[in-house]
């Protein structure tokens, strides 16, 4: 039997003797006492590390969440009475160039249909340029014709006068704007007979040009599918 071994007879274990050298085991004592809480300290060290990475995720995130718009923005056009007359929501579907090129059009087009003077030519090419802005075969197309045909506008400026005053065009939607204006009608010796506020709902569409000649009398290539108007009430 080899010295320092202990053999159990009957048995396969087998036991080590302790070592007798102060060195080894003063080194097998150190690491038996500190081994195992450096273990530990490096495992708390990696969950502590961990934590703190997901805190930071956790506060980053949190942070975005909250910097993000939770409410639609709207617009609210007044009159010079403070009083709404559009109501439209904030959007960016178009460039804010493109946005006064429609209003410009639309501004025209609502002076274009409701304006009355006393030059028949100025008045023919009024009229001109409204169907050249309103679609084929649209209700707004039926609704102009039957506006021209009950008022008359060639017949009106015989003895009255209509002049128009837009307010800036607002978009409602990606389709539809609202308009709204104040109507003065007047004596041809320039005598107010009234003033109206008046407000319109217009449906549009785009079809670029696609000859010369349309895209002289319609360049933008906008056009009015639907319409609606009426006199604002006054209290």
């Amino acid at each position: 039997m080899l010295k320092g071994l202990k053999i159990r007879r009957g048995s396969a274990e087998a036991a080590v003797a302790p070592p007798t050298d102060p060195y080894t085991r003063a080194r097998m004592e150190f690491n038996e006492v500190w081994g195992s809480q450096a273990v530990q300290a490096k495992n708390w060290r990696a969950v502590a590390i961990l934590s703190t990475v997901i805190a930071l995720v956790c506060v980053v995130g949190l942070a975005i969440r909250a910097n993000q718009s939770k409410f639609i923005p709207y617009v609210v056009q007044v009159d010079k009475h403070g009083a709404a007359v559009a109501v439209g929501m904030a959007t960016g579907a178009s460039s804010s160039s493109d946005d006064l090129l429609v209003r410009a059009f639309l501004n025209r087009f609502m002076e274009d249909v409701r304006r009355v003077t006393v030059d028949p030519i100025m008045q023919k090419e009024s009229v001109a340029r409204t169907f050249a802005m309103v679609a084929n075969g649209s209700s707004a197309q039926q609704k102009v014709t039957e506006f021209f045909s009950s008022t008359n506008p060639f017949l009106r400026g015989t003895t009255e006068t209509v002049s128009i005053d837009v307010s800036t065009p607002l978009r409602i939607s990606d389709q539809s704007w609202q308009i709204a204006w104040r109507e003065t009608t007047r004596e041809l010796s320039g005598k107010v007979i009234s003033a109206k506020d008046w407000k319109a709902t217009l449906t549009v569409a785009f079809n670029p040009p696609s000859d010369m000649n349309a895209a002289v009398v319609n360049p933008l290539g906008l056009y009015v599918t639907d319409l609606d108007w009426r006199p604002e009430i006054t209290r």
